[in-house]
């Protein structure tokens, strides 16, 4: 399969000028997203983030992991959450952080005021799903508090340095989500939520 692209770059989060190529189909951008970004200011944005979001979700299903696996070299896993208000299945591509056998997720929303709805979803519903390249993992969520979220911290701004110039843009805390693989009665070591 060849890479969603825009001209020579592999992420179609890059395409500002160009239409995307998928499969050898030119794809011309969408101008009416590219207004609603500039002119709906944060629920603009908001609304391309998800549009975003969910064709890289797809890309990323329809090739086992191999097509939006990185992002800027990264690696990228897909999340699904259960809606806290709905009890629907809601799928996230996110960048993550491995620290021995848990993974590591920031909840930064690019620096916004509120937390991202996914985070809130898993404080409702700590059991998630994740996908890994072509394999997926049922996993327990929790939120890293005290000294093991300052021990975290620093391996995150190491890692995404965009973390650290996102932080100073809110007053919010960004909360750190720690993956660990669930067990078959649903726990991971016994300190389960947020």
């Amino acid at each position: 399969m060849r890479a969603l692209t825009a001209g020579t770059t592999t992420a179609p989060w890059q395409a500002s000028t160009m239409g995307y190529v998928i499969e050898g189909i030119s794809v011309p951008r969408a101008e009416g997203l590219r207004r609603a970004v500039r002119r709906g200011g944060p629920s603009g944005a908001r609304t391309a983030l998800t549009i975003i979001g969910r064709l890289h979700s797809m890309l990323y299903c329809w090739s086992g992991g191999r097509s939006g696996g990185t992002l800027r070299g990264s690696s990228v896993l897909l999340l699904t959450t259960t809606g806290r208000r709905t009890g629907q299945a809601r799928t996230w591509p996110l960048c993550y952080l491995a620290v021995g056998e848990e993974l590591v997720l920031i909840a930064s929303a690019r620096g916004a005021a509120r937390h991202p709805a996914w985070y809130l979803n898993l404080r409702a519903h700590p059991r998630v799903r994740i996908q890994r390249g072509g394999t997926t993992h049922t996993m327990v969520a929790r939120t890293a508090a005290g000294t093991e979220r300052a021990r975290l911290w620093e391996r995150v701004v190491e890692q995404y340095p965009v973390c650290a110039a996102d932080q100073r843009q809110t007053s919010r805390v960004f909360p750190l989500v720690l993956l660990r693989p669930a067990r078959a009665d649903g726990t991971s070591d016994g300190r389960v939520g947020a």
